[in-house]
């Protein structure tokens, strides 16, 4: 599976997280500011058709992309969510 990185556009994000918490109870993980890390076998558009991102009269909801590497300083929380569900390679962390 991949891992992507579910930015929200709108203030109005009920319905995408209503369907994360249904659909991948396990496979989604919350940011501080609000963003979603989220495991899913697909691409970033068949993911952005099952959050419903394209909500009619609102102009989007969020931003999907598709993680190929990534680096950076989080909590250890973050680092143990990604370790665990990783499946893209070799794994480097700073944590």
């Amino acid at each position: 599976m991949r891992m992507f990185i579910v930015i929200p556009t709108a203030k109005d994000v009920a319905g995408i997280e209503r369907t994360l918490n249904e659909t991948f109870s396990q496979d989604h993980y919350r940011l501080p500011n609000g963003e979603w890390l989220v495991r899913f076998d697909g691409t970033s558009e068949e993911l952005s058709i099952k959050l419903e991102t394209s909500a009619v009269g609102v102009g989007g909801r969020a931003l999907v992309f598709a993680i190929e590497e990534y680096f950076g300083f989080a909590p250890a929380n973050v680092w143990a969510w990604i370790k665990a569900r990783w499946s893209g390679g070799a794994l480097r962390t700073n944590d």
